[in-house]
């Protein structure tokens, strides 16, 4: 998924607080996040769920309360 705000975004999916659970998406860069999807492991529901808080923080511009500082990898 393609958005100028990509990397604030991915903040809010990993956000617990927003919608009560956390997706962890994997950002490339300039302005991408990207979704592995294990169809053994992931079911319909939670992909569902997933794109109602996708929905939820771009709709709402939730991204806006994340800074965006990159993370460090250590």
């Amino acid at each position: 998924i393609q958005h100028k705000e990509a990397f604030r975004i991915m903040k809010g999916l990993m956000d617990k607080s927003i919608n009560g659970y956390q997706v962890i998406p994997d950002f490339r860069y300039p302005d991408n996040i990207r979704f592995g999807l294990a169809p053994l492991y992931t079911s319909f529901f939670e992909l569902y769920l997933t794109v109602q808080k996708l929905k939820n923080i771009v709709l709402n511009r939730l991204f806006e309360n994340f800074d965006e500082s990159k993370f460090s990898v250590t």
